[in-house]
């Protein structure tokens, strides 16, 4: 029942979003998000600057969070944060923290972790 409730909802908004109009929504952009620095830390090794964002708009395609930004190139090292709408009446809330690696100059992602809660 949780598979079905949270983690296909969660596949089909992704699905959604890979998809011509809903990814110019959804991307971070100053069109979709406020930004403002909040501070660095080094992450992996590598200094970034973690950026707080703000949905522009309430929108499940959106999210409210911080961002880990490489100071060198300007990659998104780390997006942590959770969706700016709520996703249905069965979750309270649901957590997501995705790390991206660079390999060969491309940032690649590393690990995506998701926590979820429920109404019983």
């Amino acid at each position: 029942m949780v598979r079905r409730l949270v983690f296909d909802r969660i596949l089909q908004v992704e699905e959604q979003t890979a998809a011509g109009q809903e990814q110019r929504e959804s991307s971070i952009s100053e069109d979709n998000y406020s930004f403002r620095v909040v501070g660095e830390e080094t992450l992996a090794g590598r200094h970034c600057f973690v950026v707080e964002v703000q949905p522009k708009r309430a929108d499940s395609y959106l999210f409210v969070g911080r961002l880990w930004i490489d100071a060198q190139d300007f990659g998104i090292a780390r997006i942590s944060g959770r969706p700016a709408t709520k996703l249905s009446f069965w979750i309270t809330a649901a957590n997501f923290q995705r790390d991206f690696q660079r390999i060969d100059g491309f940032w690649l992602p590393a690990r995506d972790e998701t926590s979820v809660e429920g109404n019983p």
